[in-house]
C-alpha cells in the first residue's frame, strides 16, 4: 500500500512539473513578449491618430480663415471652390480617422480574444494532464482496492507468511499441538490454554548459566 502511494505521489509530482512547464512558463514568457509587441504597436496607433488629427484640424483653421475672407469680399463666389476643396479634404481625412480608429478597435478586440484563447488552450492542456494523472490513479487503485480488502477481511487471521515463520521458530514438544496448528485453526482468544502451553518451551535460567559455562 505504501509502494502504491509513493507511485501516486510521483505522478502528481511529475503532473504539478508539466503544470509549471505548460501553463506558468509559458503564460511568463508570453507575458514578456506581450509587453512588447503591445507597447510598440500602441505608440504607433497614437502616432497615426495624432498625425491625422492634425491634420484635420489644419483643415478646418484655413476653412475657417477662408471663409471669413469669403465673408468680408465683394466677390465671396471666387472662393466657393477653395473651399469645397478643404470640406472635401476634411472630410476624406475625416474618414481616414475614422478608419484608423475602428481598425485600432478591432485590432485591440482580437489580440484580447488571441491572449484569452492562448489561456484556455493550456488550461485544456493541463486539464488533459489531470484527466490523465486521475485516470491512472483510479485504475492503480482499483486493482489494489480488491487486495487490500481481502488481507484486512479477517483480523484475527494471521497470514501464511506468518505461519511458516512460526513453524521454523516454535520448537515443539512432543504429543503437544504446535502454535502454528493452533493459530491456524483457531482465531486469536479462543484457543484453549493448555493447548497454547503445550505450545511453549519453558528454558529455565539455570540452562543459560551452564550454557554460558560451556561456552567459555
Amino acid at each position: 500500500m505504501a509502494e502504491v502511494h509513493r507511485q501516486i505521489q510521483v505522478q502528481l509530482e511529475d503532473v504539478l512539473k508539466l503544470f509549471h512547464s505548460e501553463l506558468l512558463a509559458q503564460l511568463e514568457q508570453k507575458l514578456e513578449l506581450d509587453i512588447k509587441y503591445l507597447t510598440a504597436t500602441l505608440k504607433k496607433y497614437q502616432s497615426e491618430r495624432r498625425s491625422q488629427s492634425e491634420s484635420i484640424e489644419r483643415c478646418q483653421s484655413q476653412l475657417k480663415k477662408l471663409r471669413r475672407k469669403s465673408q468680408g469680399s465683394r466677390h465671396p463666389n471666387k472662393y466657393g471652390d477653395r473651399e469645397m476643396q478643404f470640406v472635401e479634404l476634411m472630410s476624406r481625412r475625416q474618414g481616414e480617422l475614422d478608419a484608423l480608429v475602428a481598425t485600432g478597435y478591432k485590432s485591440a478586440l482580437t489580440e484580447e480574444r488571441r491572449r484569452y484563447c492562448f489561456l484556455v488552450d493550456r488550461q485544456c492542456c493541463v486539464t488533459k494532464l489531470l484527466i490523465n494523472y486521475h485516470s491512472k490513479v483510479r485504475e492503480l487503485l482499483s486493482q489494489k482496492l480488491s487486495s487490500w480488502q481481502q488481507s484486512c477481511s479477517q483480523p484475527t487471521k494471521l497470514p501464511e507468511r506468518a505461519l511458516n515463520l512460526l513453524r521454523h521458530t516454535a520448537p515443539q514438544s512432543p504429543g503437544a499441538a504446535g502454535i502454528a496448528e493452533v493459530l491456524r485453526h483457531a482465531k486469536l482468544g479462543t484457543a484453549q490454554p493448555e493447548q497454547v502451553r503445550s505450545c511453549v518451551v519453558y528454558i529455565k535460567p539455570d540452562s543459560w548459566v551452564d550454557s554460558a559455562d560451556k561456552t567459555t
